[in-house]
This record gives C-alpha cells, sequence and structure tokens, in this order.
C-alpha cells in the first residue's frame, strides 16, 4: 500500500494561539478602570489576530487536505505516515492541546463581535471554517483510529470536492503546497476554495 504523510508540511508554521489569548484576557481584567482595559486590549489585539488568521489557515488547510486524500486515493487507499494521535485516546485527545487550541480560538472568534474593546472584525467565514473543523475532528474521532485515506471523514463544508475530477483534485494539493512553499499558510485565506465558503 502506498504511503502519504499525515501532515504535508503544516507543522513548521503553526503558531500557539491559547496562550496569547489567555494572557490577553488576564492582562485585561488586571485594569478596573474601562478605558484602560479597552487601551490594553487594543495594544494587544493586532498579535492575536495575526494568531488567529494562522490557525484557521492551518485549520482550513488541514480540512483541503484531508479532501485532497479522501479523493485522491478513493480508487487504492493510502497508508498515512506521521498521525501521533494512533497512540492517543479520545480522552485524552479531548482534553489535550488540539483540543484547548480549537476551543480557545473559537471563544474568541464567537465573541468578537459582542466585544465592546474590539477595533478589528473578523471575518464571518471564520466562524464556519471553526465549526467545520470541529466537526472534522469529532467525525474522525480526533484520528486516534485514522490509518489510511479511506479513513478520513470530511466536512460538510468540503464536501464539494468529492465531485471533483482527478484534475481538480490535483489542483487542491499545489495550491497547498503553494503556500506550505511560501512559508506563509495564511495564503490559503486568499485562495478560491476559502472564497467558496459562506459566512
Amino acid at each position: 500500500m502506498k504511503k502519504v504523510p499525515f501532515d504535508p508540511g503544516f507543522a513548521p508554521f503553526v503558531l500557539v494561539f491559547s496562550t496569547s489569548y489567555t494572557y490577553m484576557v488576564d492582562e485585561v481584567k488586571k485594569f478596573k478602570n474601562a478605558n484602560q482595559r479597552k487601551m490594553k486590549y487594543r495594544a494587544l489585539e493586532s498579535g492575536i489576530m495575526k494568531l488567529c488568521d494562522n490557525l484557521i489557515s492551518f485549520y482550513f488547510g488541514g480540512m483541503l487536505y484531508g479532501a485532497y486524500l479522501k479523493n485522491k486515493y478513493k480508487e487504492t487507499p493510502a497508508e498515512l505516515e506521521g498521525n501521533d494521535f494512533l497512540t492517543w485516546t479520545l480522552e485524552e485527545c479531548k482534553k489535550g492541546d488540539v483540543a484547548i487550541e480549537v476551543l480557545s480560538l473559537e471563544k474568541f472568534i464567537k465573541s468578537n463581535d459582542k466585544n465592546p474593546f474590539a477595533t478589528k472584525k473578523i471575518n464571518p467565514k471564520y466562524i464556519s471554517v471553526i465549526d467545520a473543523y470541529i466537526e472534522f475532528l469529532e467525525k474522525n474521532h480526533y484520528f486516534i483510529d485514522v490509518k489510511t485515506t479511506d479513513d478520513i471523514k470530511i466536512p460538510t463544508l468540503l464536501s464539494y470536492a468529492n465531485k471533483y475530477k482527478e484534475a481538480s483534485v490535483d489542483e487542491i494539493f499545489a495550491t497547498i503546497q503553494d503556500a506550505i512553499n511560501s512559508k506563509k499558510i495564511e495564503k490559503l485565506l486568499t485562495s478560491k476554495y476559502f472564497e467558496k465558503i459562506k459566512a
């Protein structure tokens, strides 16, 4: 059976969101005065938004890669190499870093509109991406038993890829590779696949 990587190369470019978000919340809470809180929040806002963009890019890219693998090897499934989650239990995953990051980012994205200190609006498509990624994790049981491309379950957001012919499937991978090779995975947020998302 052919072997393909579980991660096409995203890992070196993925930043940590949750610790920075917790730090920002704690720092803002130190001030009792609303104006001081607002100033502190706004001083940290640009940095947290960049982390948000980065993680959304990773989540979207991971789902795109899953859609590529599922459809590229539809007829002859390939073995996945490098899936560290095979040694985890579902309970460990639900309490682990992946879940912490996802839930932290989800909280930030979904509370942004109601945050009186926020000056930067989050792209409403980010909500669709985070919801789809949670679906992706849950459908695949956090990848604890995903050993081949046939085991991968695609979230509804990207189900359109199941109708793609081979050339279009290969184009998905070319887009992912281009973002990884550029060392800026945020490029995925300007791809035609991201444009397809409905807010």
